[in-house]
């Protein structure tokens, strides 16, 4: 109970924190209401609801901690544990992909840099993802797993061809044939997974159990693995030499530390996110799949970059405007 408090505090203090900087965004940037898009508005929306349950559980519990006797504590305590921890953290996920997301919109429309324009994409993608994950967390039945798993990849190959255009207008690799290579394996897997009956990952799903995670029941299935699905791991492994490629060329060309921390940042969250891939498909260990914090860490690593760079931008133009 003690670590869900903790992760239930954490999600509504990041909530939070991202409702302050929108606020300050329109306030610091107030012709940007002219392109307010549906996508950032409903992001919002889903920002606010979050933050009106979390809020309201808060005061109840708060409330009956008060009024009741110490037996009556864990009582109150024991309805904050009954929200569903995992869907709540997910659906937080999304609202931070789609505020990311509007956001590069609004530079993008500014600036018609292809730059935010790959990162809009990226983060619509994330949103997409999880929303997908929610929906193989709560699936009840092999069908509706099987159906959620074969749509899951969509938004994967968008984000490795967002992932390979954002490393590719920042750093300028020399070997672009790489990301192509990894893009390419990931459509051919793609084409794979909605041509075979089931999908990607498995010949035939044989049973769907549940585990717990964070108080909240969670789909889990068992079936005959797809050696196709190697085609897709290879396309991972494809996009982490890539992403080192771009490391160290861009080492050479500027010995920059940032560049080696950035990708080296990229290339550790690829890697954990291809071992769990693997060991979740291949039956190694029984666990959902979750790749959305892999993502939402892989965008916010560029986000930190690319935003540097914008700062330093704005001040190379502040200090030549002020020598004219």
């Amino acid at each position: 109970k003690a670590d869900r408090g903790i992760a239930f505090l954490f999600v509504y203090q990041k909530l939070k924190a991202i409702q302050l900087v929108d606020r300050a965004f329109n306030r610091s940037r107030p012709e940007h209401f002219m392109v307010l898009t549906p996508l950032l508005r409903q992001s919002r929306e889903i920002n606010s609801f979050i933050l009106f349950e979390c809020e309201t559980q808060l005061t109840s519990s708060c409330t009956k901690r008060r009024r009741h006797s110490p037996s009556k504590n864990f009582a109150a305590a024991a309805e904050i544990d009954t929200m569903q921890w995992l869907t709540t953290i997910w659906t937080a996920f999304i609202s931070l992909a789609l505020t990311l997301s509007g956001v590069y919109l609004t530079r993008w429309l500014r600036r018609r840099d292809w730059l935010y324009l790959f990162f809009m994409l990226l983060g619509i993608s994330i949103a997409v993802l999880a929303a997908i994950e929610i929906w193989m967390f709560r699936a009840t039945s092999i069908e509706e797993f099987s159906t959620a798993l074969r749509w899951y990849h969509v938004p994967i190959f968008t984000s490795f061809c967002s992932v390979v255009g954002i490393i590719q207008l920042r750093f300028r690799t020399d070997r672009l044939w790489l990301g192509l290579l990894a893009c390419g394996l990931r459509l051919v897997s793609l084409v794979i997974n909605f041509v075979q009956e089931t999908n990607l990952n498995y010949v035939a799903l044989t049973s769907i159990d549940s585990m717990t995670i964070l108080g909240e029941s969670v789909a889990t299935v068992q079936g005959e693995p797809n050696p196709l699905m190697l085609i897709g791991q290879l396309a991972l492994l494809a996009l982490l030499i890539y992403v080192l490629d771009a490391a160290f060329s861009s080492w050479r060309r500027e010995r920059s530390p940032r560049a080696i921390i950035f990708c080296g940042a990229l290339a550790i969250l690829v890697l954990v996110g291809t071992l769990q891939a693997m060991l979740v498909f291949w039956e190694v260990v029984a666990i959902p799949m979750f790749l959305t914090p892999f993502f939402i860490g892989v965008a916010l690593v560029m986000g930190v970059e690319v935003g540097l760079e914008l700062l330093r931008a704005e001040h190379l133009d502040e200090a030549l405007q002020e020598s004219k």
